[in-house]
């Protein structure tokens, strides 16, 4: 008899913490799937960190290597996948004040001549003296 006892307090206050108005249920969801949307673009710019290390963070001649296999096509398009992702999820998760973003930056260039690759490091950006 005791536990029931506490298992019916304990459910009425657990009820008493759940929305009881549409409006307030419907704040409930939105708040939820807000967060889940925040933890998963947070878990994706991670990821997209993780790619920027593998692809950046290589080698030159192995990077070429790589760049050379993919082929110029498949390339550029897994470049431009990351740029774009990127840029696109840093602004989600900005306007969701999250610290978590992804690297925009490109620390190499390359450029295509027939089957071959050609890297070279990218110049340092000029800072403007104010």
């Amino acid at each position: 008899m005791k536990h029931l006892l506490l298992i019916l307090l304990a459910a009425s206050a657990h009820a008493q913490l759940l929305p009881v108005t549409p409006a307030e249920r419907a704040i409930s969801d939105i708040d939820r799937a807000a967060a889940a949307s925040r933890y998963y673009a947070e878990q994706y710019a991670q990821s997209l960190s993780t790619l920027h290390g593998k692809i950046f963070g290589l080698d030159d001649a192995i990077l070429k290597s790589v760049l050379e296999r993919l082929g110029e096509q498949q390339s550029e398009q897994l470049l431009t996948l990351y740029v774009s992702s990127a840029s696109s999820i840093n602004a989600i998760l900005a306007a969701a004040g999250s610290s978590v973003s992804a690297p925009e930056t490109r620390t190499r260039d390359w450029v295509w001549s027939g089957a071959s690759v050609i890297i070279a490091p990218r110049p340092d950006p000029v800072v403007s003296e104010q």
